[in-house]
């Protein structure tokens, strides 16, 4: 039964035999009852008590008016809800506010007939001194029954007419020949609970309660009391009133229940051709032997033959192998057979020419051959046979129109409008403020991380420490200085403008405007990297997916693009390892800005995307980590950007998930940024995370 509690008054009432009494009077409640009718009922009775307190010099300041707020607080601090029943919570909340006794009401309609309960209760011993039954169909009766009844329980309650000085009597009101008088009452109030809740009560073979926890009142004697629970046995006790008031009983289960666990999770669970539900689940059922069958199409068919028991819990913990398939795959260079290892799904599984057993749900193969040549190719596979693939990495290459050996691929991402910085839900933001970025021109970016054979062929050496990952690995252990020499070498092989002047430790960058290749900002690559989605990591929400991460690295670099791309087909852009930007490290404004190329100084740059070895927190899109700039680390690698022309598109807010409510005014665009001064040569430090 739901309390409607809005307003509590609270009378100070003197009395000649007890001093000043204090009577609090209660919203009234009801079932589907109309709030604006219960309202008007617990005024009338307010109005009825005051109606007895004129001209007993009843200050106006003790008249105490308490909100829903003040009684929630309440009911809070009580550790209870709206839902507390009465006889107890009445009771409570009266003592709870100083009040030594308690009016309270119930209103139930019966077709046209209403019928209003008020209850009077003394708070120190939680008796039941009153109640008054008021009847009408007629609202206007019922609301000046109310009144009258107000005004007889304070009365009865407070003995203000003097006539009397004994103690309360608990008893009923009843209205007599035109008078009211004080019965002894023959009813107790008795609390019904059982577990589980939910159960009907039969009162000496009468229904009183439609499900437990309730209440009722109950006359004085002994009585048969019921419970009835569908799928549970039926339980009868006998009550001695008023003796026992408070009845908690166990209902036994009249079925068992089974726990399924497999592992993997996820599996479909079936009983003949109805499917229960995906693992973990538990499910009751009846008495009896049932044959289950864990199906599912990339795993291994299981069944299992249960014995379901009243009472019981049973507990199917199973591991379900996966479906194998068989693979061989012959790669060719210049006609010639040639050697390597194949991946699947990203993990090293065999050699080329090998035959391999590996999931039939495998949704990916690569090869690296030994001269560094990469092949991807998506699988579809029979169970129980054997995939032959056959590629010539010649043909496969001019099919391409690239040559395969140079991994680097551009990306033409355009120009928009985002929002920078840590979303909410991220975890180990650090200076990662939300702010609005217009990145006013478009650019071509890097498909992967450049690769350890891109560089030796670039630069003539490879400064790399995991060499035996292999040719299409990232390379690593370059500086910040390095990746700038980089950048020029290769604009000069393409017969393009050279971005930076580098003398030393001091660079002079050309500009956003300049044509060759270059560093990317942090706004750009964090622009590429979130792909036009709204996802935490490149890509995905799940870092495993699209990242090599400290979870699933085995402690080392991966060949480039075996994780998933994000939505501007860019691999690796989480994880792996981590990137150099243009921007040096330090505080970021919150501001909306354009184009930002970063602080104009500063001791550390920033690296964005983490790498092998970093937590999930660090290959978020939004994450940032500094590094002195003549760091070599074999988590640090590059990828390189290079500016396309200005924006073809009006730009467009590209959120991340849940920030639909963060605004996106239109930044005006700026004039192609000014030639940087000289950058200061950096005194050595060590690397330092925020």
């Amino acid at each position: 039964m739901r309390y409607f509690l809005f307003t509590i008054l609270i009378f100070f009432l003197p009395s000649t035999a007890w001093g000043v009494k204090r009577l609090a009077v209660l919203e009234f409640r009801g079932v589907n009852a109309d709030e604006q009718l219960l309202g008007l009922l617990s005024d009338d009775v307010r109005e009825g008590v005051l109606s007895v307190t004129k001209g007993q010099e009843v200050d106006s300041d003790e008249l105490l008016v308490m909100t829903r707020e003040n009684m929630m607080d309440m009911l809070t601090q009580m550790g209870k809800d709206a839902s507390c029943i009465e006889g107890e919570c009445e009771v409570e909340l009266a003592r709870n506010i100083g009040a030594d006794y308690v009016i309270s009401g119930d209103l139930a309609q019966f077709d046209e007939l209403y019928i209003l309960s008020i209850k009077l209760h003394e708070t120190n011993r939680g008796t039941l001194l009153a109640r008054e039954k008021v009847e009408s169909s007629n609202i206007k009766d019922l609301m000046d029954g109310s009144t009258i009844a107000g005004a007889e329980l304070s009365r009865v309650g407070f003995n203000l007419t003097g006539t009397s000085q004994q103690n309360f009597k608990t008893g009923v009101i009843s209205k007599q020949s035109g008078h009211w008088s004080v019965e002894e009452s023959s009813e107790h109030i008795v609390n019904f609970a059982t577990s589980p809740s939910g159960a009907s009560v039969y009162l000496n073979n009468q229904f009183v309660c439609s499900q437990t926890p309730c209440q009722q009142y109950v006359p004085h004697g002994t009585h048969s009391v019921r419970f009835e629970k569908q799928r549970y046995e039926k339980k009868t006790i006998t009550l001695k009133t008023p003796d026992q008031t408070n009845i908690q009983e166990s209902l036994s289960p009249l079925f068992g229940t089974l726990d399924f666990q497999t592992a993997p999770k996820g599996l479909s669970v079936f009983s003949g051709a109805n499917e229960w539900g995906k693992t973990p689940f538990s499910k009751e059922l009846d008495p009896g032997l049932y044959t289950i069958e864990i199906k599912d199409p990339c795993f291994e068919s299981i069944t299992y033959r249960a014995h379901v028991k009243s009472g019981n819990t049973e507990t199917i913990d199973l591991y379900v192998p996966k479906k194998k398939a068989g693979l061989k795959i012959f790669a060719f260079e210049q006609s010639s057979a040639t050697s390597g290892t194949v991946f699947i799904d990203g993990q090293p599984v065999g050699d080329i020419g090998q035959a391999l057993e590996i999931p039939l749900c495998s949704k990916k193969a690569m090869i690296q051959t030994k001269s560094g040549r990469t092949w991807t190719t998506e699988l579809k596979l029979q169970e129980k046979e054997i995939t032959t693939v056959k590629i010539d990495l010649d043909e496969a290459a001019q099919a391409a129109g690239s040559d395969s050996t140079d991994p680097y691929d551009h990306i033409l991402i355009t120009g928009g409008m985002f929002v920078m910085g840590c979303i909410e839900g991220d975890h180990q933001c650090y200076n990662e403020p939300n702010r609005v970025v217009e990145i006013g021109y478009d650019f071509y970016i890097s498909k992967a991380e450049i690769t350890q054979a891109f560089w030796k062929e670039t630069m003539m050496y490879n400064p790399s420490k995991n060499k035996s990952c292999g040719k299409a690995c990232p390379v690593e252990m370059v500086s910040w200085y390095d990746a700038l020499s980089f950048a020029n070498v290769l604009s000069r092989k393409k017969g393009l403008e050279q971005c930076y002047e580098i003398k030393g430790f001091d660079v002079v960058f050309k500009g956003l405007e300049c044509n060759g290749y270059r560093l990317p900002t942090e706004a750009e690559w964090e622009y590429a990297a979130r792909g036009g989605q709204g996802y935490r990591f490149s890509g995905s929400n799940s870092s495993n997916d699209v990242s090599w991460n400290f979870g699933n690295s085995k402690n080392e670099s991966h060949p480039v693009c075996l994780k998933d791309p994000n939505g501007y087909d860019l691999c690796d852009m989480s994880g792996n390892v981590r990137e150099w930007v243009w921007d040096w490290g330090g505080s970021v404004s919150d501001s909306n800005i354009s184009n930002p190329l970063g602080p104009p100084t500063g001791f550390a740059k920033v690296t964005k995307g983490g790498c092998w070895y970093t937590n999930s927190g660090q290959v978020r899109v939004s994450a940032r980590e500094i590094s002195p700039p003549v760091t070599r680390d074999p988590c640090i690698g590059v990828r390189l950007v290079r500016t396309a022309g200005k924006s073809s598109s009006t730009p467009i807010p590209v959120l991340p998930e849940d920030s639909t409510n963060i605004p996106v005014p239109r930044v005006p665009k700026k004039h192609p940024q000014p030639k940087s001064k000289p950058v200061p040569r950096p005194k050595p430090a060590k690397k330092k995370t925020p």
